[in-house]
C-alpha cells in the first residue's frame, strides 16, 4: 500500500514537470518569435557584444567617452533597425498580401490589351517596315528566285499521264549502261537501257493516281503564299501574315524560333 503512494506521488510530480516543461517551452517559442516579428534581435546582439567589451576591456556604461558615444549611436542604429522590420511585418506584408489580387489582375490587363494592340498594328499594316529600307525583309523581296519556302508546286505531272512520265525514260542504273558481255571485236560503248526490269508499271486503276496509289488525292494547285515582315512594335520578331491569321518568329544568334499564331477578328 506505501508502495503504491509512493508511486503515485512520484508520477503525478513527474506530470507537473511535463507540464511546467511545456508552459516554459510554449513560452520560450513565444518570447522568440515575437523578438524576430518586431527585429528586436538586433539590439539584443548589440547589448550582448557591450557585455563582452565591459567584460574584456576598461569600456564603462555611462561615461561620456569618445568609445562610450560611439557605442550609443551603435545603440541606436540597432534600434531603428528593428523599428524597420516592426513597421514591415505589422503593416507592410499584410497589406501587399491584401492587394497582390489587384496587381495581378491589373498585370493580366495590361498583357491583354498589349496583345490587342499588336493585333491591330498587324491589321492594319502599321507593323510593316517601308519598302525603301535596307534590310532583310526588303533584300527576300527584292532577290526573289524561281521558288519559295514551304510552297509545294503541281501534282497534275504525277496525276495526268498526258503531262509526261516524271521518270526519267533513258535510266541507267548508277550512270553505267547495261551490264552486257564483252563483245569479240573488243572494248565498245554500250546503249543504256531505257527501261530498268525492275521499273514498276502502274495498273489500270493506277492511271492517272499520283505516286502509284489510287486512294490518295492530288495536292492542292495552289497553297497561300504569307506576306513577311518584321513587326515594329516589337523589335525581331518575324510575321508571317496569312489572310485568316499570322504567324510569328523570333529570331535570335541561335536562328528562328516558333512564337505563337495570332488569328484575326472576322
Amino acid at each position: 500500500m506505501k508502495n503504491g503512494i509512493i508511486f503515485t506521488i512520484l508520477l503525478a510530480v513527474a506530470g507537473v514537470f511535463k507540464l511546467v516543461g511545456k508552459i516554459i517551452k510554449s513560452l520560450f517559442e513565444v518570447l522568440t518569435g515575437l523578438v524576430v516579428f518586431f527585429g528586436l534581435y538586433i539590439p539584443l546582439f548589440y547589448l550582448v557584444f557591450g557585455l563582452l567589451l565591459l567584460g574584456f576591456t576598461d569600456f564603462r556604461f555611462g561615461g561620456t567617452g569618445v568609445y562610450q558615444i560611439l557605442y550609443y549611436i551603435g545603440l541606436g542604429i540597432s534600434c531603428l533597425a528593428a523599428l524597420i522590420i516592426s513597421i514591415r511585418n505589422f503593416f507592410v506584408r499584410p497589406l501587399s498580401h491584401v492587394f497582390a489580387p489587384l496587381r495581378r489582375h491589373r498585370e493580366e490587363a495590361a498583357e491583354r490589351a498589349s496583345r490587342e494592340d499588336d493585333r491591330e498594328y498587324y491589321e492594319r499594316g502599321e507593323g510593316r517596315r517601308p519598302y525603301d529600307r535596307y534590310d532583310y525583309d526588303e533584300e527576300y523581296r527584292r532577290d526573289r528566285r524561281d521558288y519559295d519556302d514551304g510552297y509545294y508546286g503541281s501534282s497534275r505531272r504525277y496525276a495526268d499521264p498526258a503531262e509526261g512520265d516524271p521518270y526519267d525514260r533513258n535510266f541507267s542504273p548508277r550512270g553505267y549502261g547495261e551490264a552486257r558481255p564483252y563483245p569479240q571485236e573488243g572494248y565498245g560503248y554500250t546503249r543504256n537501257d531505257p527501261r530498268p526490269p525492275y521499273r514498276y508499271e502502274q495498273g489500270g486503276e493506277e492511271q492517272g493516281a499520283p505516286y502509284g496509289y489510287a486512294d490518295r488525292r492530288p495536292m492542292q494547285e495552289e497553297q497561300e503564299r504569307p506576306l513577311i515582315y518584321y513587326s515594329k512594335r516589337r523589335p525581331g520578331v518575324l510575321v508571317k501574315e496569312y489572310s485568316d491569321r499570322f504567324e510569328l518568329f523570333e529570331e535570335d544568334a541561335t536562328g528562328r524560333r516558333f512564337i505563337g499564331t495570332e488569328y484575326k477578328d472576322d
